[in-house]
C-alpha cells in the first residue's frame, strides 16, 4: 500500500465509508481521513478484511468508528417546496423617539438672556427673569408666570401664552405674530413696538398696558375696546366723538385727544400723564383714581366730573369749568389753575401744594382740609373769608390776625406758630394742627386740649 493503510469500517463497503490511515514521510505522524467517493478501493482488499498497525489504540478507536457506523446513514429526506405566498404588505415599523432634553444653564432662569429655550424642559416660573432676545418660538407657555420678566426683542412667533401672567412685562419690539394670548394677564405690560400681527388677544387683561407703536392689524384678535385705545394712541384725531365710551384703566398717555367729547366717559383708572384735552368734553365723565399729571385741560368742560383721587400734579387747568365737580381727596399741587371756575365743587382734602391760582372762583366751594401751603393766590381769586384767612396764616403767620372767635374748623393748619396767639372762642373743629408750635402765652378756646408739644 505504499505509504496508505485503508480501514474498511462496514462490511458493505459503502462507498462514504472509507477511513484511511495515511502515513506521512516523517517519522512518527500520522493523520486519518475519509475517503470521497471518488476514490477507489485498493487492490487486493476483501470487504470484511481489516487492516490496523502499531498498537491496540487504533484497535480501539476502530471498534468505536464501527459501532458508530453500524446502522445505514439514512438519506436525508427530500425538500418539499412551501406553496408560494402572496407577499404580505410592507407595514412600516412604528419608531417611537425618545427626544433629547437639554439642561438649562444654572444661572437661567433668572439671566436667560439670548438663548435659545426651545430644546429644554422649561420651569413654570420665570418672575422677573431676564428673557431678553431669547427664542420661545412655537413653545408651550400656557399658565406660565412671566410677571415684571425683561422679554423685549423675544422671539414669540406661534408661542401659546394663554392664561399667562404678563403683569408689568417687557414686551417691547417682542415677535408674537399668531401668539395666543387669550385670557392672559398683560396688565402695566410694556408692548411699544411689539409685533402682534394673527395674535389672539381675545378675553386678554390689558389695563394700562402700553401700546405705544405696537403693529396691530386686521388679523388681530383684540376687542374693539382695546383696538379703540391702540388707535388713539398711535393715531392722532383732532375732536374724537367719544361719549359714554370705556375706557378704564386705559394707558393713553400722551394722548392726544383735543377737542374730543368724552362726556359721561368712563376714564376711571386711565393713565392720562401729558394727554392732551385741551377743549375737551368732560362733562360728568369718571376720572376716579386717574393719572392726569401734567396733563394739557386748557378750555375744557369739568362740570360735575369726578376727580377724586386723582393726580392732576403739573397740570395745565387755565379757563376750564368745573362747576360741581368732585376733586376730594385730588392731588393738584404745583397745577395751574388759572381762571378756573370751581363753584360748587367739592375739594375737601385736595392738595393745593405750590399751585398757581389766579382768578380763579371758589364760590360756594367745599375746602375742608385743603393744603394750602406754597401756593400762589392773586387778588382777583373769589375766595371766602375764612379760606383767605387759613392761607393768609400759612403764608404769613398769625401776627398782626385778630384770631377771637374765628372760623377755622376743618383748616389743615400744620405747622403753624401760635406763640402769643389768642384763639379764645375760636372753632378749631376739625382742624389738623399737627406739629404746631405753642406757649404758655398762647390762649385756647374753653374745653379744648391742644396737641401735645
Amino acid at each position: 500500500m505504499r505509504n496508505e493503510e485503508l480501514f474498511i469500517l462496514n462490511s458493505s463497503f459503502h462507498p462514504m465509508n472509507y477511513f484511511y490511515h495515511q502515513k506521512t514521510p516523517q517519522k512518527g505522524v500520522q493523520t486519518f481521513r475519509f475517503a470521497t467517493p471518488t476514490m477507489s478501493k485498493p487492490k487486493g482488499l476483501h470487504s470484511k478484511q481489516i487492516f490496523f498497525q502499531r498498537n491496540s489504540y487504533f484497535l480501539m478507536l476502530l471498534l468505536i468508528l464501527v459501532s458508530c457506523q453500524s446502522q445505514p446513514i439514512e438519506p436525508p429526506p427530500p425538500t418539499i417546496a412551501a406553496p408560494t405566498a402572496q407577499p404580505a404588505a410592507t407595514i412600516a415599523p412604528t419608531v417611537t423617539v425618545i427626544p433629547t432634553v437639554a439642561i438649562l444653564p444654572s444661572n437661567c432662569p433668572p439671566t436667560c438672556a439670548g438663548l435659545d429655550l426651545r430644546p429644554f424642559m422649561l420651569p413654570s416660573q420665570f418672575s422677573a427673569a431676564n428673557l431678553s432676545r431669547a427664542n420661545l418660538a412655537g413653545l408651550d407657555l400656557s399658565g406660565f408666570n412671566f410677571s415684571q420678566a425683561n422679554l423685549s426683542g423675544a422671539n414669540l412667533r406661534e408661542a401659546n401664552l394663554s392664561g399667562a401672567n404678563l403683569r408689568q412685562a417687557d414686551l417691547s419690539k417682542a415677535d408674537l405674530t399668531d401668539a395666543n394670548l387669550s385670557q392672559a394677564d398683560l396688565s402695566r405690560a410694556y408692548l411699544s413696538e411689539a409685533m402682534l400681527n394673527g395674535a389672539n388677544l381675545s378675553n386678554t387683561k390689558l389695563q394700562q398696558a402700553q401700546l405705544t407703536w405696537a403693529k396691530i392689524d386686521d388679523t388681530t384678535q383684540l376687542s374693539a375696546r382695546w383696538r379703540l385705545e391702540w388707535e388713539i394712541i398711535n393715531h392722532e384725531k383732532l375732536g374724537r366723538a367719544l361719549p359714554g365710551v370705556d375706557l378704564s384703566g386705559a394707558s393713553l398717555a400722551g394722548a392726544f385727544l383735543q377737542l374730543a367729547d368724552l362726556s359721561g366717559a368712563n376714564l376711571r383708572g386711565a393713565n392720562l400723564q401729558q394727554a392732551n384735552l385741551k377743549g375737551a368734553n368732560l362733562t360728568g365723565a369718571d376720572l376716579r383714581e386717574a393719572n392726569l399729571s401734567q396733563a394739557n385741560l386748557s378750555g375744557s368742560i369739568l362740570n360735575d366730573a369726578k376727580l377724586q383721587d386723582t393726580v392732576l400734579y403739573k397740570a395745565a387747568i387755565r379757563d376750564t369749568d368745573a362747576v360741581g365737580a368732585d376733586f376730594s381727596q385730588a392731588d393738584l399741587s404745583y397745577s395751574d389753575l388759572y381762571r378756573i371756575d370751581l363753584t360748587e365743587a367739592n375739594l375737601t382734602n385736595v392738595s393745593l401744594l405750590g399751585a398757581k391760582i389766579q382768578r380763579a372762583k371758589f364760590s360756594q366751594t367745599e375746602l375742608t382740609g385743603v393744603d394750602w401751603r406754597r401756593s400762589r393766590l392773586d387778588e382777583f381769586t373769589q375766595l371766602d373769608e375764612k379760606w383767605l384767612i387759613v392761607w393768609t396764616i400759612l403764608h404769613d403767620g398769625v401776627k398782626g390776625l385778630n384770631l377771637r372767635a374765628a372760623d377755622l374748623s376743618g383748616a389743615k393748619l400744620y405747622n403753624t406758630d401760635f406763640r402769643w396767639t389768642d384763639l379764645t372762642w375760636a372753632n378749631l373743629e376739625g382742624a389738623d394742627l399737627s406739629q404746631v408750635r405753642y406757649n404758655e402765652f398762647t390762649y385756647w378756646p374753653d374745653d379744648f386740649t391742644p396737641p401735645p408739644r
